[in-house]
């Protein structure tokens, strides 16, 4: 097995590109979502003119919902990233295994419904529904790559990856 070594953050931590790739993989939901609701969606909800003072709440909670636990899950894993050469309880590593679930499911049942809305139940331009479709499919996309990620080799259940020598039992 060829194993490339990386430094992160010039800590002199060694680790192997599984344990990279599985950091990474569990930092693309996060990262995308808070694009998604955290910089684009709050920057529509603020330019919006037909949504003004209590009109903006609902949008604003909703897109609250996920930014939030999302620059929480970031942070957490970026944390325990530099944290795994050392010794560490397996507490942030479940709270990051959950959440990273938790914002799987979330980001799944809520783009199923706003699709469904957007698509069957609204009246939207076709370039308004095709933008709406794909950002769906994206975060629908990641949010199984997040899910099944954490079922297989780059990690263990609770989300968080181990290097090889501690999967081996070394």
């Amino acid at each position: 097995m060829i194993c490339m070594i990386v430094e992160p953050w010039s800590t002199g931590l060694q680790v192997d590109s599984v344990t990279t790739s599985g950091w990474l993989v569990r930092l693309m939901l996060p990262l995308w979502t808070i694009f998604v609701w955290g910089i684009v969606r709050l920057r529509n909800i603020v330019s919006d003119p037909v949504l003004d003072g209590i009109q903006m709440l609902g949008p604003l909670v909703l897109s609250a919902s996920f930014w939030i636990p999302a620059v929480v899950l970031v942070i957490a894993i970026v944390w325990e990233w530099r944290r795994s050469g050392t010794e560490s309880g397996s507490g942030a590593k479940v709270f990051i295994g959950r959440g990273l679930m938790a914002l799987a499911a979330w980001t799944t049942l809520v783009w199923v419904y706003k699709v469904f809305d957007i698509v069957v139940l609204s009246d939207h331009p076709a370039a308004f529904v095709a933008v709406h479709v794909v950002l769906a499919v994206i975060s629908v996309a990641l949010a199984a790559v997040t899910v099944r990620s954490s079922r297989n080799g780059l990690g263990t259940a609770s989300g968080v990856p181990q290097k090889n020598s501690q999967k081996a039992g070394i």
